[in-house]
């Protein structure tokens, strides 16, 4: 089973998106949107995250709350075993409390492969994988809300997306809070159901999810974007 590569560490669920993004065209007819994935060295993402623990076996039950930041870097540009380009991704988790949520720090790699009607946006685990799990599919037109499909099918490991809507909400940006528009998604897996929010030429901006083992405990997880820097390049059809 392939680790996480993109969002919270204790989940199993790698993200596929085909949407369109802010848009517009050339004098030569060619269309293009922003990416909502921009994958260029130097770029990084910074999130504040709380965990809400709920212990459930307990003739009272009671939550605890903990804090942790991440942050995601892409930190230089490399080569698959099979000479395929990628970026490498750094991705670290620090913990108030690293003995009920442990800290990680993962290194993963993405690449955009892009075509004249739709992009891809691989990840792999390793510099010897060469399959690669599939990030996004950005295309130029949305597709209907409710769209669903399946991002990966392995042996008690079926992961389907669904795009939910598009929200215009007040998201983070320095100095100051701004007006987005943001595209929704749920990740169901047979572990956990996550909802996950990107803005277009940022990336992810929020994640939430909630885990629950029955008569045990319950967990909910929520990472919000707090600083980014992202430089990125149009996506042209």
């Amino acid at each position: 089973m392939r680790q996480l590569l993109l969002l919270l560490s204790a989940s199993v669920t790698i993200v596929v998106i085909a949407i369109t993004a802010c848009g517009g065209g050339s004098d030569d007819g060619r269309a293009y949107v922003e990416p909502l994935y921009p994958i260029r060295e130097g770029n990084y993402w910074e999130y504040d995250m709380v965990r809400l623990q709920t212990i459930l076996y307990s003739i009272d039950t009671f939550t605890i709350t903990y804090y942790g930041t991440a942050k995601d870097t892409i930190t230089q540009k490399t080569m698959l075993i099979n000479s395929q380009e990628v970026y490498e991704k750094v991705s670290t988790e620090i913990w108030d409390d690293t003995l009920a949520t442990p800290n990680r720090c993962d290194t993963t790699y993405v690449a955009q492969i892009g075509s004249d009607d739709e992009y891809f946006y691989l990840a792999y685990e390793n510099l010897n994988d060469t399959i690669g799990d599939t990030l996004f599919r950005q295309e130029f037109d949305d597709p209907a809300v409710g769209f669903s499909w399946i991002i990966r099918a392995e042996p008690g490991d079926t992961i389907t997306a669904t795009y939910l809507d598009k929200l215009s909400t007040t998201v983070p940006c320095f100095p100051n809070p701004v007006l987005a528009d943001l595209y929704r998604f749920v990740y169901t897996s047979p572990v956990q159901t996550r909802y996950s929010y990107f803005r277009s030429n940022y990336g992810l901006v929020k994640d939430s999810l909630v885990t629950e083992t029955p008569n045990i405990e319950r967990n909910s997880y929520v990472k919000e974007l707090v600083e980014s820097y992202v430089h990125s390049e149009l996506l042209w059809f």
